[in-house]
């Protein structure tokens, strides 16, 4: 067995692309490897044979975040809504994304609440969107406060969302992300986008969008926040947790923002958001996640991949 090991490790570099993928049939037993190969745009994919250049990789994210858990809300009453949030304060809610179809009286929604404490996203119309800052910028000082759209008033922000979208490549979403920032003059740019569990594609990806931001609008911040589904992905709520932990920390890596684990936060107990809200406080402690910068910089494979994202950036 050793023997036969040795001589094919010997031929190894010297076979074609087409009997490598043979080889990788054989091995897995399959005749279609379209659920086995990266999940990667067919144009931007790690090819073993290709000689590449170790000097032209010196990517690095130079202003890494801070990643936060963050929790979605679609207040039907202002009640209900400031209960919700007063019991998850305690456990380091930095961030909330809130669905507003209507306009509410903020003053009860937000009652005893710090707003500056946290970060706001608010996916509303203009009528609501301009309610609702109105009253933070009379209430509530510096507070932070960014729209899911590009509204006419009160907003320095260009922003993207993606998570509703299933027609846009990620190569075409980090080429809308540049070209359209090129004609804007807002200073922040909002990224939304979902994300998947394969964490080539994941941290690749997300790292050349902040990368390829970096590069062309030194004098502009990219804020991105990130949906993995993971109630679409997984219906048992222990094994969401789980899921959760995993995509923080390749999220967390990748460079996002704000990571939101959950698509329909009404469905889910506040005992299970406490608890996902718990993830980033414990790789902050056991992981120092949050004092680490760029931490896959320098790898190799995620390097090349990052890169040839960039390449395709027009």
């Amino acid at each position: 067995m050793t023997n036969k090991l040795s001589v094919e490790t010997k031929n190894w570099e010297n076979q074609t692309h087409q009997e490598w993928i043979k080889r990788v049939k054989k091995e897995l037993k399959l005749d279609d490897l379209s659920d086995k190969v990266l999940h990667i745009d067919k144009d931007v994919i790690y090819d073993p044979y290709k000689d590449y250049s170790l000097v032209s990789f010196s990517l690095k994210i130079n202003n890494f975040p801070r990643q936060s858990i963050g929790m979605i809300f679609n207040p039907k009453d202002e009640l209900s809504f400031n209960d919700q949030i007063m019991k998850l304060l305690p456990y380091d809610l930095r961030v909330i994304r809130l669905e507003l179809n209507k306009e509410m009286d903020w003053n009860a929604m937000m009652k005893g609440i710090h707003m500056n404490l946290i970060t706001w996203i608010v996916d509303a119309s203009d009528d609501i969107w301009h309610s609702f800052t109105d009253f933070v910028s009379n209430n509530h000082k510096n507070t932070s406060v960014l729209s899911t759209r590009n509204s006419d008033k009160g907003s320095n922000t260009i922003s993207f969302s993606f998570i509703g979208a299933d027609d846009y490549s990620s190569t075409e979403i980090i080429n809308r992300l540049v070209n359209e920032t090129r004609e804007s003059s807002a200073e922040n740019i909002y990224l939304e986008v979902k994300i998947g569990q394969s964490l080539l594609h994941t941290i690749t990806f997300l790292r050349a969008a902040r990368i390829a931001v970096e590069k062309n609008f030194a004098d502009k911040k990219l804020i991105i926040s990130a949906f993995p589904m993971v109630d679409l992905l997984e219906s048992d709520v222990n094994q969401q947790i789980i899921m959760t932990g995993s995509v923080a920390m390749q999220s967390s890596m990748a460079g996002v923002d704000f990571l939101f684990p959950v698509s329909s936060s009404e469905s889910t107990e506040i005992e299970t958001k406490r608890l996902m809200l718990n993830v980033q406080n414990i790789m902050e402690l056991e992981s120092y996640t949050h004092k680490v910068e760029d931490p896959l910089s320098g790898s190799y494979v995620i390097d090349d991949i990052t890169q040839q994202y960039l390449d395709t950036v027009g």
